[in-house]
């Protein structure tokens, strides 16, 4: 017996205590969206305009910058028409730069050099070579006002400074190049006007290697490099930086956040109108969001009041649900401890979900009170219909168990009767196999017959192929003979003709003997003739010879026609003989074809008796097989129906030991009903 284990008990929460967390957390998750998005946008507002801020800052203190450069590049243009700077006397030359020094104390040096960069003097009246500075190279080149790229080192004042120089404007002076430096700490004092704290300040740096000449920290001064910094420099440059102090050098002006050291920093970067040089500006992230994280922190303030007022109103809403809900709750417990007497004490108010469950409630206790009335009458006639099916079911299975040994008899019979099939079908395979060898062998003798028919056939006609070529071959070589003999016939006659020639020569050649000595009688009225007479007789000459030649020849050919005659003749008789002794081969061959034509058609009558037996056998197998499958069927349906029979006796103890716990289940049925009250 299995023992049902008790439900885990879970700790009870209210369904008011549920609904108000519920409240409370949509009004925190409201508000704290709410509150998220609004910071999200004053962040990223605030970052456009601190970014903008640091680029309106670096743009006015370059303009300042600017502003002081100018004077100085004006101050010294001014001063280059000076006629004191054309004269050749040193004094004169000390005493003008003076003038110009005087002007302005953020001047700390001034000086003058000749075409060749050597410095005539300085205020000092301290000369040297300056031809290794490169702005003054490019001055000499332009022959324009040039600011410095670099922070130099003055050698007068040995402090770091900013050069400018004009070429001598006067007119008549020789090629010289007048130049002053900027005190660097008069261009600090106007980048730390700028600072706000700290965190927040300015910086310039020069265009060549980005060094640093204004900041507020007076260590990085001349010292610090922006641009391919060195190993100490680049652990306080971020790479960021590197790319803005570029950027501001190539006259390009922008802002960036980036993180270096663990630090977030705003920078802006700017470039000086006119010059090389750079100027920057920065503040730390957190200084920037310092206001932010004032509305952040009130934001969470917002958000607690806002979860402690939703909590209160929550807890005064929910009453009205929890409530009657709670009601439906205690009557249902009362109803599952058995008692239906009290199901009218719930009263509905509302037309809202709460009351239709309410009513709703009512009406399933009514239904559940019916149906158990309903179930408690079922059971008492369950109780004495299941006696009743019990006494039927035990009748039942004695007549199964009867019927059950009465077919199991049946089902031995089939198998018997089966297993004799059996044997009948293997023998009648037997035979089918033994005629199916006989039929092969048949079929492979009536193919062998059929092969050599084509063979026989194909030799006959080869044979009259051969028949027919030998009696065309015999045909040309008479043709050929008769020609041979025809050319013999002519070649006879062309000797006769040439025979003719020759004694038309002889004659001629005698003639013109006979003229030539006619000519000589003549004397030398005879002369010419006697020429012609003996050309004619050379003539003859040559005309008796070549016919004695042709007379050669055609004797020659004579013979050859006679000996090819000869061969003809013979080659007729051999044609002759072979055509008779191919005619005779085609004659053989004619009665082989026949006989095998009767092997072939006794073979045929074999194969046709040998395809009727295996046929007949055929269907005497399928009707075996038919006995032995109508056996087998029976043999299985009887053994079928026996197992069938047992199952339906197997069954009806079942349905007999079913109807006794049926009896029972219907008893104890009886007796938990009588535990409701109705």
């Amino acid at each position: 017996m299995t023992i049902a284990k008790e439900p885990k008990k879970h700790k009870f929460i209210s369904i008011r205590t549920k609904l108000t967390a519920i409240i409370v957390l949509l009004i925190i998750l409201t508000v704290s969206t709410v509150q998220i998005y609004t910071y999200q946008k004053n962040v990223s507002q605030i970052e456009a305009a601190v970014e903008e801020n640091e680029l309106s800052t670096a743009i006015l203190t370059a303009s300042r910058l600017q502003t002081e450069i100018m004077k100085t590049v004006s101050v010294l243009e001014t001063a280059s028409y000076d006629v004191a700077f054309a004269a050749e006397d040193v004094n004169v030359l000390i005493q003008g730069l003076l003038a110009i020094q005087s002007q302005n104390q953020i001047f700390s040096t001034v000086f003058i050099t000749d075409s060749a960069l050597y410095k005539l003097a300085n205020e000092k009246g301290e000369p040297g070579s300056l031809a290794d500075r490169e702005y003054l190279q490019e001055l000499k080149k332009t022959q324009q006002t040039v600011i410095s790229r670099e922070i130099l080192m003055s050698q007068s004042t040995k402090k770091a400074s900013l050069m400018i120089a004009t070429p001598i404007r006067t007119p008549g002076a020789p090629e010289r190049y007048l130049g002053i430096a900027i005190n660097i700490d008069k261009l600090q004092g106007v980048v730390t006007q700028s600072q706000k704290s700290d965190s927040h300040y300015s910086f310039a740096f020069d265009g060549k290697n980005g060094l640093v000449f204004a900041h507020p920290v007076p260590e990085y001064i001349g010292s610090l490099k922006l641009i391919n910094p060195d190993e100490k420099d680049a652990a306080l440059v971020a790479p960021e930086l590197q790319n803005m102090a570029k950027e501001a050098i190539a006259g390009h002006s922008g802002h960036q956040i980036y993180e270096f050291d663990g630090v977030k920093v705003i920078t802006a970067y700017t470039n000086i109108p006119g010059t090389t040089l750079g100027v920057a500006t920065r503040m730390t992230y957190a200084d920037a969001m310092a206001d932010v994280k004032k509305s952040g922190r009130q934001t969470v303030i917002i958000i607690v009041v806002a979860s402690l007022l939703s909590a209160l109103i929550a807890l005064f809403c929910t009453k009205f649900v929890a409530d009657p809900i709670k009601r439906i709750a205690e009557q249902a417990n009362t109803i599952a401890s058995g008692d239906f007497t009290q199901t009218r004490r719930i009263t509905t108010k509302g037309t809202d979900e709460i009351g239709l469950l309410q009513q709703d409630f009512i009406n399933m206790a009514d239904k559940l009170q019916s149906t158990m009335e309903q179930i408690g009458s079922a059971a008492a006639q369950i109780a004495s219909a299941s006696n009743e099916l019990k006494s039927s079911a035990a009748q039942s299975a004695e007549g199964a168990n009867q019927v059950a040994v009465t077919v199991s008899h049946v089902a031995q019979g089939a198998q018997d009767q089966v297993n004799v099939v059996d044997d009948t079908v293997e023998a009648v395979k037997d035979i089918g196999n033994e005629i199916s060898g006989i039929s092969q062998h048949a079929s492979s003798m009536e193919h062998v017959a059929e092969t050599s028919a084509s063979a026989v056939s194909a030799g006959g006609k080869a044979i009259q192929h051969a028949v027919d070529s030998i009696t065309n071959i015999n045909v040309i070589v008479q043709d050929t003979a008769n020609a041979i003999r025809n050319l013999g016939t002519f070649s006879e006659k062309i000797s006769q003709v040439v025979d003719t020639i020759t004694g038309i020569a002889s004659q001629t050649n005698l003639l013109a003997l006979n003229a030539a000595i006619e000519a000589a009688r003549a004397g030398e009225h005879g002369r010419g003739f006697s020429i012609v007479a003996e050309e004619v007789r050379k003539l003859a000459e040559q005309a008796e010879e070549s016919a004695g030649s042709i007379a050669q020849m055609i004797h020659e050919i004579q013979s050859q026609i006679q000996v090819a005659i000869q061969q003809m003749d013979q080659s007729a008789q051999e044609v002759s003989t072979g055509q008779e002794v191919v005619l005779a081969a085609g004659e053989s061959f004619n009665t082989i074809q026949q006989q095998i034509n009767n092997v072939n058609e006794a073979v045929q009558g074999i194969t046709e008796s040998v395809h009727i037996l295996s046929a007949s056998n055929n269907k005497v197998t399928e009707s075996v097989e038919k006995i032995r499958v109508i056996s087998t069927d029976t043999a299985g349906e009887s053994q079928t129906i026996s197992a069938a029979t047992e199952e339906q006796s197997a069954g009806i103890q079942e349905i007999v030991a079913a109807a006794d716990v049926l009896a029972k289940l219907a008893a104890h049925l009886e007796a938990m009903f009588k535990q409701y009250k109705f």
